[in-house]
């Protein structure tokens, strides 16, 4: 992850911004944006990919008493992690009370980190 002042990287609303071409919804550098509180992928080149490799990993132990899903799932994201170029971690809002959650956003640097963050995850 490169390093950056925390406060460039939000628009005046409070919106994170892609630390590239400072894009507040997706662009060519979203890698991957996650909604940590529920799990879920919500965006990115790598959204598809992950949400399957999630999905199944989450099928095969289900069952398994030992299983820690909040784990698992830190796992995997410490994967984009180490195939991303830039990450951000937001406490995302909403107008409604309680309904705000953590999202974790990776971005990549240029069209070949994608690729190879896309190649690299999926292979494994």
């Amino acid at each position: 992850m490169a390093e950056s002042d925390e406060d460039e990287m939000f628009d005046a609303n409070g919106y994170p911004m892609c630390p590239y071409c400072k894009s507040i919804s997706s662009c060519v550098h979203l890698l991957l944006r996650v909604d940590v509180t529920f799990r879920e992928s919500q965006g990115g080149a790598l959204s598809d990919a992950f949400s399957n490799k999630w999905w199944r990993l989450y099928q095969d132990e289900q069952d398994n008493h030992n299983f820690s899903e909040r784990e698992s799932f830190d796992e995997l994201l410490q994967e984009v992690d180490d195939l991303c170029d830039y990450d951000l971690t937001w406490e995302g809002f909403d107008s409604m009370p309680g309904m705000s959650s953590i999202y974790q956003i990776y971005w990549c640097k240029d069209e070949a980190s994608i690729k190879n963050a896309l190649d690299n995850f999926s292979s494994e």
